[in-house]
């Protein structure tokens, strides 16, 4: 429900902007353009490059980094949901990073021992990951999230169907950050008025 939701920021229904900005490996036939078939919020099982992200084998640990687009305010994230559907090619460990610039990363959760519970069959297994060190962010703005993805069970790669980024708030009313520091206004200084006539000199250009 809530990858479907209107507070899922990583479904392309809810946000035209967002994409996946990078995957640290593929399987045959998987591409960064086929990618965004995860944040579509279309829950369907499979392996193939129209429904799912399957990174390579025996890569440990995979990584997938996505774009919101805009920067948006830390306080508004909630958890992230990442969707399975075989339990050959799921991760039993999940780490969540967020940046406001794709190259300096916070860890904002860490997620252990998830088991998928689904084998091809329906709509995918989610893991819900709660964002339980967002306060120790320490950016002004969240915009690329990173999910790193380990000890699977065994070495066939990681297949994810659906990835969701959850607010507390409906995307459309998402607070947009800056990154930009506030500076103070500079002090005017007042004269007291004397009661002088002020008077300029005006060029005649006749």
């Amino acid at each position: 429900e809530q990858i479907l939701g209107t507070k899922n920021i990583t479904n392309t229904t809810n946000n035209a902007d967002v994409k996946v900005a990078g995957v640290s490996s593929y399987y045959e036939g998987h591409s960064l353009e086929t990618a965004g078939v995860a944040i579509d919020g279309v829950l369907t099982s499979g392996e193939g490059s129209d429904v799912a992200i399957r990174t390579a084998a025996n890569t440990q640990p995979a990584e997938i980094v996505i774009d919101l687009g805009s920067s948006y305010a830390p306080k508004a994230f909630e958890k992230v949901i990442i969707g399975y559907s075989n339990p050959r090619t799921y991760a039993a460990d999940t780490t969540v990073s967020f940046s406001a610039d794709n190259e300096t990363y916070e860890v904002v959760a860490e997620n252990t021992g998830y088991e998928c519970k689904k084998d091809n069959a329906g709509t995918a297994d989610f893991n819900g990951v709660a964002l339980d060190k967002i306060a120790d962010y320490t950016a002004n703005s969240v915009r690329y999230v990173k999910i790193s993805l380990k000890n699977g069970a065994n070495g066939y790669g990681y297949v994810i169907n659906e990835i969701g980024v959850i607010l507390n708030v409906d995307v459309e009313d998402a607070p947009i950050a800056t990154d930009k520091t506030p500076v103070d206004a500079p002090e005017i200084q007042s004269k007291e008025y004397t009661g002088e006539a002020l008077t300029a000199d005006i060029e005649d250009t006749d």
